[in-house]
């Protein structure tokens, strides 16, 4: 009880205003008169971008409150809010998800569990699916099994806020790190992946690891991060090492089946497949290659690098 109290109480705190003075208002002019106030029921920019997750949000919340206590049974102070118009969603879900949590979990929360922490909509909004699907694991008793009608949402809410936060920067910036979002260790992998990139790119850049620099400078691609993994096949389970920074190579075929980045490449001493999204070529330069199943030259990879890396 206490516990539920404090979470509310905080809740609360998030969606006060600044406190009005008691003191004597000054006199607005036209030229320094507010701006007049949103309607409403208004949601800003940022509540806006939130609200897709939210929505998810709400709906697997209700599926998973079914399937824990039943479909006419909700805890006391449900509220059930999804208007997507109410600039307080965020806090009424919250509100449900401790309520919900109290019921299923007792005092006790799931290692792991963010609560309640003031930061930007966006942000709230991910911490409120993060601790869902915790909920969820609890209710179902697994973390890859969810009930009929559940939505989901990007298997990066499911990590620490810490390391949601570096992926998705470097999202923005293009890359995207190679970890298998099905996988049970996906969020210990990708936490590595993209500290392993910070260090190299930010904390002590690497110089490009080339043993000949004018056999290089002859492919017309040239690897430039830490995340061209290479594979032996075409399905990405064969695994033989990550081409080094500076690493040249000339492509030579992709993958014609929809939705696959699959592309042959070679260089000095490999012929490979990567993902062309981790690499310098470009969409359309991917899409004017030949299928690659029209070449019938062996894959191999004799290069240092090959076999490092591969765990």
């Amino acid at each position: 009880m206490k516990r539920r109290l404090f979470a509310a109480a905080l809740l609360i705190g998030l969606s006060l205003s600044t406190p009005i003075l008691a003191q004597d208002a000054p006199t607005a002019t036209p030229e320094t008169a507010p701006p007049p106030a949103e309607e409403a029921g208004t949601l800003g920019l940022e509540q806006s971008a939130a609200l897709p997750i939210l929505l998810a949000a709400r709906a697997d919340l209700e599926i998973i409150a079914t399937q824990a206590i039943g479909t006419a049974q909700r805890p006391l102070g449900w509220n059930g809010d999804s208007d997507p118009t109410n600039p307080d969603l965020p806090i009424q879900i919250r509100l449900d998800l401790e309520l919900l949590a109290g019921t299923v979990l007792g005092e006790g929360r799931p290692e792991g569990w963010f609560g309640v922490v003031a930061t930007v909509p966006i942000g709230i909004a991910r911490d409120i699916r993060h601790d869902l699907e915790l909920v969820a694991d609890s209710v179902m008793g697994v973390t890859t099994i969810r009930p009929a009608g559940w939505q989901g949402d990007s298997p990066i809410y499911r990590c620490g806020r810490a390391t949601q936060a570096i992926l998705i920067m470097l999202e923005k910036d293009g890359l995207t790190i190679p970890v298998d979002p099905t996988q049970p260790d996906y969020c210990q992998k990708a936490e590595i992946d993209a500290a392993v990139w910070v260090e190299r790119n930010v904390l002590q850049p690497l110089r490009a690891r080339t043993l000949n620099v004018d056999t290089n400078a002859a492919y017309p691609f040239l690897a430039d991060s830490a995340f061209v993994v290479a594979f032996l096949d075409r399905d990405a389970r064969q695994k033989i090492g990550v081409l080094p920074q500076g690493a040249g190579f000339n492509p030579l075929g992709r993958s014609t089946v929809g939705f696959s980045n699959m592309t042959l490449i070679e260089g000095d001493g490999f012929r490979v497949y990567v993902d062309w999204t981790t690499t310098p070529l470009t969409q359309g330069q991917f899409e004017a290659l030949p299928d690659f199943d029209t070449i019938s030259d062996p894959i191999y990879c004799d290069a240092d690098w090959c076999g490092v890396n591969v765990d």
